[in-house]
């Protein structure tokens, strides 16, 4: 049956018209969707996007180019049978509109979602790469280190068989390649490993806490007393290297245990087991064992079988001496009772002597036993003594002065040498000993052998059996080094020296224990060893100190040294100074209280100038004119350039006493009242820790020879004249303007002159070889001479004995009065032993011993000047000048006229710091002849006589114009009347 239709109508249209119109519509907007998901999206300059990488950022290949995609025809609509109102028309075109809106914001969606996923892809590739050039250049760091290891082993192990190659040469000319060549007791030579360590982590530049400044002081004397008095002390590199790369450690450490392990690697690093760390319950005393008065006797009786048939057997008896138990070695009554046994050892095949139980005496072996203890184990060992022994001997260092470490320098006081104990004789005795007897002693890590023993195993008359080791701490000094929080540090400071060359406690054999308690084992051992069962002979070790097995680094030549470097480099300073320093009682400020305040200083120095001002810091407390730091770095704090002129504190004001041609609007006599931009006290204030001087007058010396010194370039200065007028002025520093200064301002004035018909003149800080004995000869008619030693000699601090004797050779000779005189007392400090700490978190003040001795000069009679000298001295002379002075004061007919001298002679020795740093200071001190005080006081003048800035101004040396006034007034008594 036909369906019916439908008469009603939507819109007005009927309802299969308005069907028909939305099924063409919903294929417009079907065929537009599937247009958009087939267009390739674009990139903003219109060419084909690549796709997006996903996780990994590999190479993207070139993506092929895709035919344009077909876009989808839009279905036909049918043509509406019936007539279509306007209206609806309308409408379905709107429909059309947004459905077309909502497909181009899709596409808009879409291409911006591709753009995101490209620059996501970008910045993975840029991140792949960047990670395979990182561990690329990991690679090759890693390669460059081993490489540098390989060569340094390969160094190591070419140095080794270069000093060993000449005792394995042949003794034939022409050896024979099949044949095999056993030297005759070829030489064993020890060598140390070679430390080659892994490159530093440099830390932050930052000062320590003050846990950690309190830590960093112990580590500085713990440094200290190993460097000067340990064995291995001649082996700086090795000890200065380790410090360095441990030292940051230290200072690093967050708690106790932290700490602890820091000085402990540090230490290990020494390769000995007596300098270790120690707590405070490895110091307290141990319980010790039941004392056993007398000691115990065995014989053992065996019967060994018969070499040959029909032969008696031979009865071997071994003879064991056992020590008792917590008696100390130097017992007497134990000595005696041995003694007693004298018949029964003489019967005896063979004899064990077990020292396991006794306790170590904890004394050294140069401090003499009583005479009664020497003879008694003397006389016992004699017994068993074939021929002459001789004992060992402690060795230990010892310093007469510091030893300069500037190359080229030879000074007559410094030097570091061994000090070595005299040992003990064993002689032969008696009735000759029993024909191929053997004597073993046994002894543990707590044994003490005696002296006597030791000479017997060394010249191999008795062989040593070791149970689990022989400990050394029984035979050598040592000190504590307290660390801070229950921690302290035992340092060895000498060592055990056998007559034959080796070192330390050798035992011919170790024999290890199966059980603790098993005590026997080792004396079964003993015991066929006595009796030639069982063969344990050894070759002695002998030492030797090789530096350059060790590798090098190259903190110690860089401006800007490393952390560990730096503070090692105050370390060393302050460690010298405390020890070896002549005047170090004189000092006003403590130098283990500037060494705390100077730490933090130098962890946070960031560049060299930092360090170097630090330095500097710490060289000022020593007081004394003659110590100088010199350094690329320090000289680049100072200023590598001059300003044309000089200046000198005269009447409490900065006054210019030369100039050169270059200082426009400067002139002599002109007063300096700021320099870059500092008024002149702020100036003074600023650099009175610029380096160290004796007193207030030396520090104003140097401070006015640093007022022209800066940076390269233009400088602001600020003047008053004569007139009073100030005056801006804006002065060029050179390095050149500091070669066109003299030294003095009498530059200009003849070395030696008449400066009337009977007082002559002569320039001492300007005087030659060659001009001095010509202008002494020339003035010897003279009633008097004025020497002016207004200066250093001719060097403020290389001063060397060879100019003082020249002064002495040249003056003296000529000046004298006496035959001979003692002009001078002269001292210099002696080192044998560590200056330790007095308590936990102090350092005390160390007093060691001087050898003093007097300074004595004479002369021939012909050669005497009858006449009157005047010498001029003022706050430049210093160093030689002031010996000729003290020579003068005692022997000849002088007066000094000017103002107090330096305060600062005697023998400068010098040390080498990190960052290429040279430091000198006064290593002997020097005395009046009466023993009065010269460092830091001076030559006191009888005349006083001070320059003026009027006379300044007016170019008159007052000084000078004073001494002859004083002269002829002793020469014309009649001017004294007038006067």
């Amino acid at each position: 049956m036909r369906p019916k239709l439908l008469a009603d109508s939507a819109f007005g249209m009927p309802r299969r018209l308005l069907r028909g119109l939305s099924f063409a519509a919903v294929c417009i907007a079907v065929g537009a969707c599937a247009s958009m998901f087939k267009i390739t999206p674009e990139t903003d300059d219109g060419k084909p996007a690549k796709p997006a990488i996903a996780d990994k950022p590999k190479p993207t290949p070139t993506p092929k180019t895709e035919p344009p995609p077909k876009v989808a025809r839009e279905p036909k609509a049918e043509k509406p049978k019936a007539v279509v109102n306007a209206d609806s028309i309308s409408r379905v075109a709107a429909a059309r509109d947004s459905v077309r809106k909502v497909a181009s914001a899709k596409e808009s969606a879409r291409r911006d979602s591709i753009r995101v996923a490209n620059a996501e892809r970008d910045s993975t590739q840029a991140a792949a790469r960047a990670a395979v050039k990182a561990q690329a250049d990991a690679d090759k760091a890693k390669k460059v280190v081993a490489d540098a290891i390989a060569k340094a082993q390969s160094d190591s192990i070419k140095a080794a068989i270069a000093a060993a190659a000449p005792s394995k040469l042949a003794a034939s000319s022409k050896p024979n390649k099949n044949a095999t060549v056993v030297a005759a007791n070829p030489p064993v030579i020890r060598q140390p490993d070679p430390i080659i360590e892994a490159p530093i982590i440099e830390p932050p530049a930052a000062a320590s806490d003050s846990t950690g400044i309190a830590r960093l002081v112990h580590a500085a004397a713990l440094w200290n007393a190993v460097r000067l008095y340990h064995p291995a002390a001649s082996q700086h590199l090795a000890w200065d290297n380790a410090t360095v790369r441990h030292i940051t450690d230290v200072r690093g450490a967050r708690s106790r245990n932290e700490y602890a392990n820091a000085i402990r690697e540090w230490l290990n690093t020494l390769d000995d087991h007596e300098t270790r760390l120690q707590s405070a319950a490895d110091v307290a005393p141990a319980t010790l064992p039941p004392t056993s008065s007398t000691p115990n006797f065995t014989t053992v009786v065996d019967v060994i079988a018969p070499a040959k048939k029909n032969t008696a057997a031979i009865v071997d008896t071994t003879f064991v001496l056992a020590w008792p138990a917590g008696v100390v070695a130097n017992d007497s009554s134990t000595w005696l009772a041995f003694q007693d046994q004298s018949n029964r050892i003489a019967r005896a095949s063979h004899v064990v002597i077990d020292l396991r139980a006794q306790r170590p005496s904890n004394r050294e072996l140069d401090v003499p036993y009583n005479s009664s203890v020497n003879a008694f184990q003397t006389s016992f060992a004699s017994k068993f003594a074939t021929f002459p022994a001789v004992g060992p001997s402690i060795r230990r260092r010892a310093y007469e002065g510091w030893p300069d470490e500037r190359r080229g320098i030879a000074e007559p006081f410094g030097n570091a040498m061994w000090r070595v104990s005299n040992p003990l004789t064993i002689v032969p005795a008696g009735a000759p000993p029993i024909a191929n007897r053997r004597v073993v002693v046994v002894a543990d890590l707590s044994s003490e052998i005696p002296s006597s023993l030791l000479a017997l195993i060394s010249s191999r008359q008795a062989t040593l059996l070791a149970d689990n080791g022989v400990g050394q701490s029984a035979y050598v000094p040592y000190s504590v080094v307290l660390l801070g929080e229950g921690l302290s540090a035992r340092v060895r400071l000498g060592e055990l020296l056998n007559a034959d060359g080796s070192i330390g406690v050798q035992p011919d054999s170790i024999i290890r224990s199966p059980s603790v308690r098993d005590e026997s084992a080792i004396l079964k051992s003993a015991i066929l060893v006595a009796r030639g069962l069982l063969n344990v002979s050894s070759r002695r070790h002998l030492v030797v100190d090789n530096d350059a097995l060790y590798a090098n680094a190259d903190w110690n030549f860089a401006h800007y040294p490393i952390m560990g470097a730096r503070l090692l480099g105050a370390f060393k300073m302050w460690g010298t100074v405390r020890d070896f320093h002549a005047y170090r009682e004189l000092q006003d400020e403590n130098i283990d209280a500037a060494l705390q305040r100077i730490i933090p200083r130098v962890e946070a120095a960031r560049d060299a100038d930092g360090y170097a001002g630090a330095m500097l810091d710490l060289a000022a407390v020593t007081d004394d004119a003659q110590a100088t730091l010199a350094s690329p770095s320090v000289t680049q704090h100072f200023g590598s350039a001059w300003a044309p002129f000089r200046a000198r504190w005269i009447e409490g004001r900065a006054i210019v006493t030369q100039v050169t041609n270059d200082a426009a609007g400067l002139a002599v006599g002109d007063e300096i009242t700021a320099a870059d931009g500092y008024p002149m006290p702020a100036y003074v204030a600023e650099r009175r820790r610029f380096g160290a001087a004796s007193n207030d007058w030396t520090r104003m010396r140097n401070i006015m020879d640093a007022l022209p010194r800066g940076v390269a370039g233009e400088a602001s200065y600020r003047a008053r004249d004569a007139s009073n007028r100030d005056k801006q002025l804006s002065i060029t520093r050179t390095p050149q303007n500091g070669t066109k200064l003299q030294r003095t301002e009498r530059y200009n004035t003849p070395v030696w002159r008449e400066l009337t018909s009977s007082i002559g003149y002569i320039d001492l800080d300007r005087t030659t070889r060659e001009n001095i004995d010509s202008a002494l000869t020339a003035l010897r008619s003279m009633k008097a001479i004025v020497l002016d030693a207004r200066g250093t000699g001719g060097s403020t601090n290389e001063v060397s004995n060879e100019t003082f004797d020249y002064y002495y050779s040249s003056v003296m000779f000529r000046v004298n009065t006496v035959l001979s005189a003692s002009i001078a007392r002269q001292s210099i400090p002696l080192g044998s032993e560590p200056c330790l700490p007095a308590a936990v978190g102090e350092l005390a003040p160390c007093y060691h011993e001087r050898r003093t001795f007097d300074n004595i000069i004479g002369t021939d009679a012909p050669k005497m000047y009858g006449g009157r000298t005047v010498l001029l001295i003022d706050e430049r002379t210093q160093g030689s000048l002031e010996q000729l002075g003290l020579a003068l004061e005692s022997v000849g007919n002088t007066t000094f006229i000017g103002t107090p001298s330096a305060g600062a002679s005697g023998s400068v020795t010098g040390l080498k710091l990190p960052g290429q740093m040279s430091f000198t200071f006064s290593g002997s001190e020097i005395r009046h002849a009466d023993g009065r005080q010269l460092q830091r006081v001076g030559l006191t003048p009888q005349v006083d006589a001070r320059p003026t800035v009027k006379g300044i101004r007016a170019g008159t040396d007052e000084v000078l114009l004073r001494a002859q006034q004083y002269l002829q007034e002793l020469i014309d008594p009649a001017l004294r009347k007038k006067k």
